[in-house]
């Protein structure tokens, strides 16, 4: 059995509160964080992976870069969260309907592809095990990190079609290597 390299990955989390045109009257949630009429609340979460376990002052200046960007994107009036943690070690981490890996010198399209079967049959093994013991939180764990990427006939490159892994300008300049789904 073949051994592929995992990486940390890590767990990101904003939310927070930003104007809104909406005028309506607020549910009860809204109500229990606070938020006033014109106002809602917001979030987006992802996981990110890294070569290494990053260092504080990496977590910090990422954590700081992207309140910044969410400022100016949003019109946000509060942070209600921000925070990152390291989930785990993994070979492959889910973007949105695709799934990247680092790209390791000499390794051919072939290997990552083994590399992706891996993962993928690792996680459906996961998911199956949780099933049959009845695990209550399926949905956003193992299910999200394939995101679709368990029907194998999904894999593609840049458009559908195309050979897996992605073949684009984006991703052959990029450290990582993409697989669509």
């Amino acid at each position: 059995m073949v051994e592929y390299p995992k990486y940390p990955i890590y767990k990101v989390i904003f939310r927070w509160v930003q104007k809104s045109k909406a005028n309506k009257d607020l549910t009860p949630y809204q109500k229990k964080l606070c938020l006033k009429k014109g106002e809602i609340d917001n979030d987006y979460s992802y996981e990110i992976i890294k070569k290494q376990v990053m260092t504080a002052e990496e977590i910090n200046d990422f954590m700081s870069e992207r309140i910044l960007k969410y400022s100016k994107e949003h019109k946000i009036i509060r942070f209600i969260e921000s925070s990152i943690k390291l989930i785990g070690y993994e070979s492959w981490v889910c973007d949105y309907f695709c799934h990247k890996t680092f790209k390791v010198e000499g390794r051919d399209d072939q290997w990552y592809l083994d590399n992706f079967e891996d993962f993928v049959s690792r996680k459906e093994s996961e998911f199956e095990k949780k099933l049959f013991e009845g695990y209550d939180s399926l949905i956003p764990s193992t299910i999200s990190e394939l995101m679709g990427a368990d029907e194998r006939w999904r894999w593609r490159g840049e458009n559908e079609g195309d050979e897996p892994p992605c073949k684009c300008k984006h991703c052959l300049d990029s450290e990582y290597v993409y697989i669509n789904h």
